[in-house]
């Protein structure tokens, strides 16, 4: 019971935290919702080999986690990690109001280290600056707030062959 217990341990925060959007089937589906689908599967696959007192006590810890889950969701819980796509359209949006670019980037800068930003959102906001002077300074200020730095070829097509090697200098090294 006790290696059981300790492998569920040394599971479950793979489970909960591990994931990223990259490895997940659905990448817009709900963490918590995979996370109880992981807990049932866990269930099907290990606690039907533990005897009766051990499948009891594995099945109370199971069915608090997911109390624990449930009563997170209830709560509005999102995911802390990425920026949503609703306030990435509000911060769009403000930011569109303003004329320089350097107003745009700070103003970015005040939403970025409360979540981390997806490539695909980087491109978004890229479109809002008119010189590619302004977007390659953007991009890198906020280069370290991009979740999935592995796609961030995508914000390159609208560049030049020299802006482009600048930036991809600039990802190997940062």
């Amino acid at each position: 019971m006790k290696n059981l217990l300790i492998i569920i341990l040394l599971i479950l925060p793979v489970i909960c935290f591990g994931q990223t959007p990259g490895n997940f089937a659905h990448p817009h589906e709900d963490p918590n919702k995979i996370i109880l689908e992981n807990l049932k599967e866990m269930e099907d696959l290990y606690i039907s080999k533990l005897n009766k007192t051990e499948k009891r006590q594995a099945l109370r810890l199971m069915n608090e986690t997911i109390h624990l889950i449930k009563q997170r969701n209830e709560k509005s819980f999102v995911n802390p990690l990425i920026l949503s796509n609703e306030t990435i359209v509000m911060l769009i949006n403000e930011m569109k109001s303003i004329s320089g670019a350097d107003e745009k980037t700070n103003l970015l800068l005040t939403f970025v280290p409360h979540g981390m930003m997806l490539s695909s959102q980087v491109k978004e906001i890229l479109e809002l600056y008119n010189f590619d002077s302004h977007k390659i300074e953007m991009i890198k200020s906020i280069y370290k707030f991009v979740y999935d730095k592995q796609n961030m070829f995508m914000v390159l097509s609208s560049f030049s062959s020299f802006d482009k090697e600048e930036l991809l200098e600039y990802f190997r090294n940062n």
